[in-house]
């Protein structure tokens, strides 16, 4: 809710929607929002009166407007109101402080408790264009996005309970995001990848795998060095970091008949530095004849 309301005051004030007048005040039952369960209700009187009352109880005040400042007496203190609007029949008062308070209202006439409830949480979810994100633990979370927006961006304000959060990154099914502030930082995708009885998970920066992407689950221990994620696709990596991605063809050797694998650096074909190995192993240093007109020199493993 304080979110929402720091949003509309700083949507409201350009639409000039200032109280410019007394009148707007008087004569309304004005139910105060409360966050810790006390109901309020707020009588502005013709007279300079202000009647509060909590749970039925009467605190008697007083207010009078001051060149476009609301000031409010009870309780035995003063304070001073700097910005006060009405929007979407909500009537927001904002103290002249360097450590402000929000008071925030609605109109009993207008709106049951259940109506207004509903039509906050419509008004909230449209003016700060909202989305929802499920988590892997089943909470749900807002994303608060720019307007007209219609994906999760850095730099959007994530929200838990109406307020922001305090949690550093959020998982869900297909991403993970990191967030600085209660905004997201950085967001990455979850890409799945199987390979015989070995499944995987890699937090990759993009929609393809890439240098410097982390390996963050394994049903196999992962182990450094070169690894299949899918039968034609091989990393080495360290420490669960990749460090080179390769594209892998199968060939069948003209006169021994051996079946080999070739790992390239590129999608496209072979070049000098692409890896020949058999049954997880590089193959010794030869000539390997893969098609009628193409034999590889291969050393240390690598084509020269």
């Amino acid at each position: 809710m304080l979110e929402y309301l720091n949003f509309l005051l700083k949507k409201v004030l350009p639409l000039n929607n200032k109280l410019t007048t007394i009148a707007l005040l008087q004569d309304r039952t004005w139910i105060k929002l409360s966050t810790n369960g006390v109901a309020e209700k707020w009588f502005f009187r013709n007279n300079g009166i202000l009647s509060i009352s909590q749970n039925g109880n009467i605190i008697d005040g007083a207010y009078e407007y001051l060149n476009e400042y609301l000031a409010i007496s009870f309780l035995n203190e003063k304070k001073l109101f700097e910005k006060h609007f009405i929007y979407n029949e909500i009537l927001i008062l904002k103290q002249d402080s360097t450590d402000p308070e929000l008071y925030a209202f609605y109109d009993n006439s207008k709106f049951t408790e259940n109506e207004f409830i509903a039509h906050i949480e419509n008004s909230r979810k449209k003016d700060l264009n909202i989305t929802l994100l499920k988590l892997i633990d089943f909470t749900e979370v807002e994303v608060v996005r720019k307007p007209l927006d219609k994906e999760i961006k850095t730099g959007n304000l994530v929200l838990i309970n109406g307020e922001k959060t305090s949690l550093k990154s959020l998982e869900t099914e297909h991403n993970l995001y990191e967030l600085i502030n209660g905004k997201i930082s950085k967001i990455y995708f979850k890409k799945k990848y199987k390979f015989i009885n070995n499944e995987l998970i890699v937090k990759q920066k993009t929609h393809n795998i890439l240098v410097g992407d982390e390996i963050i689950s394994s049903k196999e221990k992962p182990r450094n060095g070169l690894q299949k994620i899918q039968s034609l696709l091989g990393v080495l990596q360290k420490n669960n970091t990749i460090e080179r991605i390769f594209h892998i063809t199968y060939k069948e050797t003209i006169i021994k008949k051996k079946r080999i694998e070739i790992w390239k650096k590129k999608t496209s074909g072979i070049t000098t530095g692409d890896l020949v190995i058999v049954e997880n192993e590089r193959v010794p240093d030869g000539k390997y004849w893969i098609d009628f007109l193409t034999i590889l020199n291969v050393v240390n493993g690598r084509v020269t």
